[in-house]
C-alpha cells in the first residue's frame, strides 16, 4: 500500500463543485517555487524533529483528504488569488 499524500486539486469549477457536492470546506494552499516555508510544509527540514513536513505526514494527509477539498495555487501563476486570499505567512 502506498503512502498517503494530499490529493491537491487545481483552482477551478470542478474543485468548487466537488466541495459543494461533498459538503466539505476548501483547504487553500497558496505556494510558490521560491517560498522556503512552502517547501517546509511539503517536505520538512531534514534532521529537524519539529519541522517534519505537515503535508507529507500520512496521518495529516489522510485528515485533509477526508475532511477537506484541498486546492493548491501557485502565486506566480495566479497572483489574483494570492491578492484576494493570502493573509500573509
Amino acid at each position: 500500500m502506498g503512502e498517503t499524500r494530499v490529493q491537491w486539486r487545481e483552482w477551478g469549477e470542478a474543485a468548487f463543485r466537488e466541495a459543494q457536492e461533498q459538503d466539505k470546506p476548501i483547504l487553500l494552499s497558496i505556494s510558490a517555487t521560491w517560498c522556503h516555508w512552502c517547501h517546509v510544509m511539503d517536505r520538512g527540514i531534514p534532521g529537524d524533529p519539529i519541522h517534519t513536513g505537515t503535508y507529507s505526514d500520512p496521518e495529516i494527509a489522510e485528515i485533509i483528504n477526508s475532511y477537506f477539498i484541498p486546492i493548491r495555487v501557485d502565486t506566480d501563476r495566479r497572483p489574483d488569488i494570492n491578492a484576494r486570499y493570502n493573509m500573509g505567512g
